[in-house]
């Protein structure tokens, strides 16, 4: 999804409910860019998603309420190889 305006493919699960929910996933890429988790999805202004960035290597937690993006969590230098 990425806040950059990016086009993405992504799958969303509706009508479910958890609580307490860990999460385990594998993703897997043949390219670079970015690629993520997206999870409390509202619609495409709203939602909480973990994004893993190629370049620039990085990793974040981001927060979207009606648009506005806040950064909850980053670290630099961290990244993602192909497939």
């Amino acid at each position: 999804m990425g806040n950059d305006g990016c086009a993405a493919t992504f799958m969303i699960q509706r009508f479910k409910d958890y609580y307490d929910l860990d999460f385990k996933a594998s993703i897997f890429t043949k390219s670079s860019g970015t690629l993520g988790i997206v999870w409390r999805f509202k619609d495409m202004y709203n939602y909480y998603a973990f994004e893993v960035s190629s370049l620039p290597k990085r990793v974040r937690c981001i927060k979207a309420v009606n648009g506005k993006y806040t950064v909850m969590a980053s670290i630099d230098g961290v990244s993602f190889d192909k497939n």
